[in-house]
């Protein structure tokens, strides 16, 4: 029996025959992707890391060239069994999963093309399994992919207005976390959430940069633990490990006591690398201001209910989204 190990993908992860030499690994040392991870490290040298410690590429032509026949590569490397998805986008779809497609997830992760072509397969495979192939091969639109489950944005636990950025032009979520939801309803909120943050990589500056989310556990109660954790859960598995969405920090603003334990698990849940982006913040609304601040949040981008200047209009979001949708 051939054995398997477990391979890192940014922040997922896939089955690979140990048995046989790892296609991507052999990929790794060809010419192009040597010359690509060259032309990236110069780029890096060349720019400030910023105050969550990511590194931002200057891209120029050659580079997203070079990556977009670097990930095609690495892409064509992959089994048949780990890109069925991905295949039936190509023959179902090829309108969706062109150039600026596949750049958004090079982009997420900073031109590493094996890595990038394992979130790509593992989004389709996610993708259909979210929407099922009735609606996954389509453009996702309110309307068309969420229909029932756009009652879900409505209740505004999510909200990306575009007033909220942070000084470097990252979008700010602003994310009032549900209670418990019942199985349908977590269904709901996935395929919900899912759609909103595809939504808003849209902009080629959230490609790049990221989003910082800012969350407010407001009124939460001990017995909430549970359903919160089960949330995070959902999300974490179905939602943040499988978008080509960079996170550059979650900021928790004043907490309750025992949401320190919800945090516990979604580190564990996030892994690592964005567990050391969790960010605490206690006190009064002017001294969580003052903290945000420090990290190029400032008051004109948070909403009122933490003190900020920005009046959330969850229901304009929505009409103008399904406007776009018609576009």
């Amino acid at each position: 029996m051939p054995r398997k190990q477990e391979m890192s993908v940014g922040s997922g992860s896939l089955e690979m025959d140990t048995d046989k030499e790892p296609a991507i690994s052999l990929a790794a040392h060809t010419e192009g992707i040597l010359e690509t991870r060259a032309a990236l490290r110069s780029s890096i040298l060349s720019n400030s890391v910023d105050v969550y410690k990511q590194v931002h590429t200057t891209e120029t032509p050659e580079m997203i060239t070079r990556g977009l026949e670097n990930l095609r590569a690495a892409l064509d490397e992959l089994p048949a069994f780990a890109k069925v998805g991905w295949r039936k986008a190509l023959d179902r779809c090829p309108e969706l999963v062109g150039t600026k497609h596949r750049l958004m997830f090079l982009r997420c992760e900073v031109f590493m093309a094996d890595r990038a072509a394992y979130r790509l397969v593992k989004y389709w495979d996610k993708r259909i399994e979210i929407y099922g192939e009735g609606k996954a091969f389509q453009r996702l639109t309110i309307s068309q992919s969420l229909g029932e489950d756009a009652a879900f944005l409505s209740l505004g636990h999510v909200q990306a207005n575009k007033s909220m950025v942070d000084s470097s032009g990252r979008r700010i979520l602003f994310v009032l976390p549900p209670s418990k939801l019942s199985k349908e309803n977590k269904k709901s909120m996935v395929r919900a959430v899912f759609y909103l943050l595809q939504s808003i990589l849209e902009e080629e500056m959230t490609q790049k940069r990221g989003v910082v989310v800012l969350a407010f556990p407001q009124g939460k109660k001990l017995s909430d633990l549970p359903g919160d954790r089960a949330n995070i859960q959902e999300i974490s598995k179905h939602v943040m490990k499988i978008l080509p969405l960079r996170v550059a920090a979650f900021h928790i603003c004043r907490p309750p006591w025992f949401q320190h334990l919800v945090l516990i698990c979604l580190k564990l849940y996030l892994g690592p690398r964005l567990a050391s982006r969790i960010k605490e913040h206690h006190g009064s609304n002017e001294e969580v201001l003052q903290k945000l601040e420090s990290y190029g949040i400032m008051k004109e981008s948070v909403p009122t209910v933490l003190g900020g200047d920005v009046v959330l209009d969850n229901e304009s979001w929505l009409e103008d989204r399904k406007k776009l949708d018609f576009d």
